[in-house]
């Protein structure tokens, strides 16, 4: 195992993460001007929207940092497989919460769901841009972490 390139990756998965996380928190914040920039929804709607989604996202660091806090040091494959499964429970469980949020919001009315549905839609492709990549350096990383060599 390679330590100084686990880390690395590591490093780049909390790094793009991070990013996923830092674009989603100011498509919140400028929620009417991205919507009706990006959307064509009119800005005087008073209906503020925060996507579920980026809750998960913002886990998910959470999960990263952990990993390369102990991918620092030998003898923790334990809590990276941990980890590991953690990560994929907030996946399963980030798809039944985008529901819970959808129907929240349909019930607030069509400038609700119309602001959540577009949040969400900007939200999923800065996840394919720059979650997905991280997701895939952090199981990579992890895999080599808890390589045991024979």
């Amino acid at each position: 195992m390679n330590k100084g390139s686990t880390k690395m990756m590591a490093m780049i998965a909390v790094g793009l993460q991070a990013l996923a996380t830092v674009l989603g928190l100011v498509i919140v914040v400028l929620q009417k001007t991205v919507l009706k920039a990006f959307m064509n929804v009119p800005s005087g709607s008073d209906t503020i929207v925060f996507p579920l989604a980026l809750i998960f996202v913002a886990l998910q660091l959470i999960i990263y940092i952990a990993f390369f806090s102990i991918s620092r040091k030998e003898g923790n494959r334990v809590t990276c497989i941990i980890l590991i499964i953690i990560s994929i429970i907030l996946a399963v469980v980030s798809v039944l919460g985008n529901v819970v949020g959808n129907i929240y919001y349909a019930r607030q009315g069509v400038e609700a769901i119309a602001g959540y549905s577009g949040l969400t839609t900007l939200i999923s492709y800065v996840n394919t841009l720059f979650a997905i990549p991280a997701e895939a350096l952090f199981y990579i990383a992890c895999g080599r972490y808890t390589y045991k060599p024979e």
